[in-house]
């Protein structure tokens, strides 16, 4: 691979600041109440240069959500790596973003708003939306295959369309930390719920209409 240039590591350090303090001001004050001079303030730079970096602020947006998917998925090929069947590396997968939801709560609520996001800027050109796609394509696929192999090796139920299995248990699942996300210790103090106690037990339900009853896990 090609050394960097000198003036090409400053540009990688100077966009990676400008993520970083974005993404603390986002979820400090909310993506709507950030305003590019916020951020040109914060980073000490002009509005015109960060424009060189991200074609606009919802550009920007999709770069900080990009760089939280790559932690989110690193934490989880680390960790359901040690899963021995399908389900086990599934489980170990909801686990692990329950740890990125406590670890990351701001970018976690921040990366929930994607949805609303890629509806208003469907029809714009933004490079860090399209790759944040593909990226988001490439987890979902990644989750779908553990699935997949839960089926093959006996662990997973196969009475239903493993496809669609996988998704209505991905979407339930993200939903359940969206809402938890957005309701912060409102709803688990409201009826005086221990808030691992009450996610454990979710989790485990969910879990528990995947497995293949048939077999012994």
């Amino acid at each position: 691979m090609k050394e960097l240039t000198k003036r090409q590591r400053e540009q990688l350090e100077r966009q990676d600041t400008i993520i970083e303090k974005a993404e603390y001001l986002f979820c400090k004050h909310g993506f709507e109440n950030v305003s590019m001079d916020d951020l040109a303030r914060e980073v000490e730079l002009t509005k015109r240069t960060i424009y060189r970096y991200f074609a606009s602020k919802e550009d920007l947006y999709f770069a900080i959500a990009l760089r939280g998917y790559h932690r989110l998925y690193d934490m989880i090929i680390d960790n359901s790596l040690k899963g021995n069947t399908g389900f086990e590396k599934i489980r170990l997968t909801y686990y692990t973003y329950y740890e990125f939801f406590c670890k990351f709560p701001g970018l976690n609520q921040l990366i929930n708003m994607g949805g609303v996001i890629k509806s208003d800027t469907k029809d714009k050109n933004l490079p860090y939306r399209k790759q944040f796609l593909e990226f988001d394509k490439q987890l979902f696929d990644e989750l779908i295959e553990m699935f997949m192999e839960g089926k093959v090796d006996g662990s997973i139920r196969s009475d239903v369309d493993i496809t669609h299995l996988a998704l209505s248990s991905i979407f339930v699942t993200s939903g359940f930390f969206q809402m938890l996300s957005l309701s912060g210790e409102t709803y688990t103090e409201h009826f005086n719920l221990n808030q691992n106690d009450f996610v454990d037990m979710t989790i485990e339900i969910l879990l528990d209409s995947l497995k293949n009853k048939k077999k012994a896990i």
